[in-house]
C-alpha cells in the first residue's frame, strides 16, 4: 500500500493506495487420481474494486489506477466493502463443499452472510468458512483498517481459499 499526494490549490489531499491481489485463478480445480480435472469453484467480481485481470486472476484494486474505479481509501480510517466478490460452487457432480477464505494481513478482515459467526462487517475475521451446494454462491465482504499501514506499503498475495468436502 502506498500513499499518493495530490495538490489542489492550497489544500493537500492524501489518498492511501491499496492493492490486494488474490493469486487464484478465476476458477478452482482439483485433479482426481485418474487424471480427470474437475472444476469446483468460480470467483466472481461484484464491485468496481474487483475484476478478473489479464492473467485470469481476481484482482482487488483500490487505487486511482483501477480501470473500473478512480478512487482510493483515506488514511487512518476503516473502510467496509460489502460484496467485494463471490465464491460460487460450480461442481455439479460432487455435491457440497466447505470453503475457507483467509487473509494473512493485519488490518484486513473478511465476512460473508454464509458464515454464521462472521456474517457482517461487525463480526469480520481473518478466516471465514461456509458450505455451498452445487450452484450456490457466497458473497465476500472486506474490512480495511488503513491505520495499520504506512506510506509506501503495498499489500499483495494475502487472500487464500481452501476447499474440502464435508464428511
Amino acid at each position: 500500500m502506498g500513499v499518493k499526494m495530490y495538490k489542489k490549490g492550497l489544500t493537500t489531499i492524501f489518498v492511501i493506495v491499496l492493492i490486494i491481489l488474490i493469486l487464484l485463478t478465476g476458477t478452482g480445480v482439483y485433479t482426481q487420481g485418474d487424471g480427470d480435472v474437475n472444476l469446483i469453484y468460480e470467483l466472481i467480481p461484484n464491485s468496481p474494486y474487483s475484476y478478473i485481470n489479464d492473467s485470469g486472476k481476481l484482482e482487488i484494486n483500490i487505487t486511482p489506477e483501477n480501470p473500473l474505479y478512480d478512487g482510493g481509501v483515506a488514511p487512518d480510517s476503516i473502510h467496509v466493502i460489502d460484496s467485494l466478490f463471490s465464491v460460487k460452487n460450480v461442481n455439479n457432480s460432487s455435491g457440497v463443499y466447505e470453503f475457507t477464505v483467509s487473509v494473512q494481513e493485519a488490518g484486513v478482515l473478511l465476512y460473508s452472510p454464509g458464515d454464521i459467526s462472521h456474517s457482517s462487517s461487525n463480526t469480520a475475521s481473518n478466516i471465514i468458512t461456509f458450505i455451498l451446494s452445487p450452484g450456490e454462491e457466497a458473497n465476500i465482504g472486506m474490512v480495511i483498517d488503513t491505520s495499520e499501514y504506512s506510506a509506501g506499503d503495498l499489500i499483495e498475495d494475502i487472500v487464500s481459499i481452501s476447499v474440502t468436502q464435508p464428511t
